[in-house]
């Protein structure tokens, strides 16, 4: 038996002890009144498939851990809280996370891990551990590898040489340009490549404010007045949960004298279109809220965002392309949302291709034609004379082929990502509320990406769960990775939402692509045991 069937062995056994053991006990009351609603044969899942019954599940419930395809019981819908369930009233589609629990009651899945991907040494590269922080850096997914280095072999020329190789690369550029211009719904010239999520959003917000003040500079050589729409000082608008690239660009922009508007969220993580509303300006050049968040997975109503900008330009008279313009770090939900930059409404989108199972140090700024925009940087006239520097043709070739595998498997990455969520929250809560009273969530229950969990454990300190499953073989955070580090590494995130007590005591957990049940079955374990450790002391 290899090192890869050994670890499944052994995560599948501690299941079966960790399932047979719940069931003499209150979670298992309420798996057999959950199994105990379906009358025989008449019950459907999400995808039409037949839900089994008590006898065939428990017939079956042993050979199928052996396999891997853990069975694991979802939470109940009833027990979601109506109120928190439909708070929101925007106008946003409903989440995949909420379509992917359609189904009315409780049923036991078998979740069958993807098989045509190998990644037998698990995601962060080491046979034995369990990665759980896909929020933090996706693994390169095999496929992508595979793309990188055979463009290594074939394209050695700088693509803006005129000899053969040259061109052969500078067409491969394009017609890369042109797939991932179709994935966002744009036109290749409104693709920029850049080097990562950080370095887009820096392009987005300075670029926007550095091309305003070109504008003011060309309105003054031609009229005298050196004035745009009466913009003197721009004004931007974020929100208070925003990814540090964005928040850190605002704190600088503030103590150089820029106009700079922190909006908050609700209770849930949610930014109110309202509130969006009421604080923009005629001087408003900048509106930017991420689409959803790299901690709480909370996700946001981006499109009505941008309709609230665009009613507000009309009332001015400003015509669609004109400031303010409404930018978008969507790094987390390219995977599981709808990008379409057109439907969104957004003028610019930041990408990072270390979150797409694709290359680090490798992003994209969407940007919109009508959006005057300047280099932060100078250089070569590439990217449009927006992004100097010699392409990384390898790297660009990956991250496309990222986007088209994520296009191509969005479907069942959130069915999959959402039957872990839902089964990983119901059982750490069932199982660790009399150890720790009031463990909650953090963020919305429904309008959050599938693949994302935060929970607060009160009085826990989060570093040390953290540095515990470390040992215990489980990776995962308690703040963003671009905190991690910091002296205070409490998160100014679920501050944001009010919840001060949690802010150094909550575990963020992520799973993707490579997750199998068994780790999840495992993991859950893991938690429990760090956990009820720190409460004896």
């Amino acid at each position: 038996m290899n090192t890869f069937s050994t670890i499944i062995e052994t995560a599948a056994k501690r299941a079966r002890e960790t399932v047979r053991g719940l069931a003499d006990g209150p979670v298992g009351d309420a798996m057999r009144r959950a199994i105990g609603t379906f009358s025989s044969g008449a019950n459907r899942d999400a995808n039409g498939k037949k839900i089994r019954t008590k006898s065939e599940d428990s017939s079956q419930l042993d050979s199928d851990m052996s396999d891997s395809g853990v069975s694991l019981v979802t939470g109940s819908d009833q027990s979601r809280d109506p109120d928190t369930s439909s708070s929101q009233s925007h106008s946003q589609p409903p989440s995949p996370v909420a379509a992917a629990a359609a189904p009315s009651a409780n049923f036991i899945h078998k979740i069958t891990p993807r098989t045509s991907v190998k990644h037998e040494a698990g995601a962060a590269g080491q046979a034995g551990r369990i990665y759980l922080d896909y929020a933090s850096l996706s693994p390169m997914d095999p496929r992508v590898k595979k793309v990188m280095v055979d463009a290594i072999d074939e394209y050695q020329a700088n693509p803006s040489s005129l000899y053969k190789e040259g061109v052969k690369a500078k067409k491969a550029l394009h017609d890369a340009r042109v797939s991932v211009g179709q994935f966002f719904g744009v036109q290749p010239d409104e693709i920029i490549f850049t080097s990562g999520g950080t370095e887009s959003n820096n392009l987005a917000f300075q670029g926007v404010l550095a091309g305003c003040a070109d504008t003011m500079r060309s309105s003054q050589a031609d009229s005298g007045q050196g004035m745009t729409h009466g913009i003197a000082r721009p004004h931007c608008i974020i929100s208070t949960i925003e990814h540090p690239s964005i928040v850190e660009i605002a704190l600088d922009l503030t103590n150089r004298g820029y106009d700079i508007s922190f909006v908050p969220v609700n209770a849930d993580g949610i930014v109110d279109p309202k509130d969006v509303r009421k604080a923009l300006r005629p001087e408003t050049v900048l509106v930017s809220i991420m689409y959803a968040n790299n901690e709480i997975g909370t996700i946001q109503p981006v499109r009505d965002i941008a309709r609230e900008v665009r009613h507000y330009k009309k009332g001015l008279g400003r015509s669609s392309g004109e400031y303010p313009y409404v930018h978008t770090d969507a790094c987390q939900a390219v995977l599981y949302e709808d990008m379409r930059m057109p439907t969104l409404g957004v003028d610019l989108m930041t990408i990072d291709g270390g979150k797409v199972y694709g290359p680090r140090g490798m992003g994209i700024l969407v940007k919109r034609r009508h959006v005057s925009l300047s280099p932060v940087f100078r250089g070569g006239s590439q990217e449009f004379d927006l992004r100097a520097g010699t392409e990384n043709l390898p790297a660009i070739l990956g991250l496309k082929h990222a986007l088209d595998i994520a296009h191509s498997e969005r479907e069942e990455a959130v069915i999959k990502m959402g039957r872990f969520q839902e089964t990983m929250l119901d059982l750490l809560l069932a199982r660790l509320t009399d150890f720790v009273p009031n463990v909650t969530l953090n963020g919305h229950r429904s309008d959050r990406l599938p693949n994302n969990l935060n929970i607060c454990f009160p009085g826990m300190d989060a570093e040390f769960l953290v540095l515990r499953l470390d040992a215990l073989g489980v990776a995962l955070s308690s703040v963003t990775s671009c905190r991690a580090n910091d002296e205070d590494s409490s998160s100014y995130v679920i501050e944001a939402l009010g919840k001060d007590s949690c802010a150094q005591s909550s575990l963020r957990i992520t799973f993707g692509r490579f997750t199998t049940s068994a780790e999840v079955a495992l993991a859950i374990e893991k938690i429990v045991q760090a956990v009820k450790e720190q409460v004896k002391g």
